[in-house]
């Protein structure tokens, strides 16, 4: 005999598939989706994730109702996002921790300022083939994150300060894009 919450999670694992497979509007199938008629866990929230469309995000909502702080990072740089990733990992540590791993790991920094620095490689691939000026959005973004994650290391005590793997690396960067942007 199955427990309880086991039930559940079958149940919402199949309404979920359920779901998948209409593909076309579900009509009072979404009305369920209403928080509290699936109970929000994160196996659910990834498969929404997952089946994407308007889905990815409820997805997103459920990570955000449970706190899962590192797996809302992890979409939005997966999302190539990181932007979005600072302010949200900003916002959360201002609330009090009630998890294990902190945001504003070196780890964590690491993963949000190689996403940043990928975009910025792909920008500039992007009008070197393009041969034209283009966007510099990208550039911007990652200007803005390692500014951010600098100034946040500055404020740490120094016995607490711990820089990700590729800061060197970040910071040349950074300094190329700075000259770059005082230069024309």
């Amino acid at each position: 005999m199955r427990s309880g919450s086991a039930l559940i999670d079958g149940l919402q694992r199949l309404l979920l598939r359920l779901l998948r497979a209409a593909e076309l509007d579900c009509g009072p199938l979404h009305r369920l989706l209403l928080p509290g008629m699936i109970t929000d866990q994160v196996p659910t929230a990834m498969e929404l994730l997952s089946m994407g469309g308007e889905y990815r995000q409820l997805g997103v909502d459920m990570l955000l109702r449970l706190r899962a702080d590192s797996m809302v990072v992890r979409v939005l740089l997966t999302e190539r996002r990181p932007l979005d990733a600072v302010r949200y990992i900003y916002a959360a540590s201002q609330r009090p921790q009630t998890s294990g791993e902190r945001l504003l790991s070196p780890r964590v920094m690491n993963d949000v300022l190689q996403c940043a620095l990928e975009a910025v490689l792909d920008e500039e691939r992007q009008r070197e083939g393009g041969g034209g000026g283009g966007s510099r959005r990208r550039s911007l973004e990652f200007l803005t994150v390692f500014a951010a994650f600098t100034n946040t290391l500055l404020q740490q005590p120094p016995a607490e300060r711990r820089l990700p793997s590729d800061y060197h690396t970040m910071r040349a960067k950074y300094t190329q894009l700075l000259a770059e942007g005082q230069g024309g």
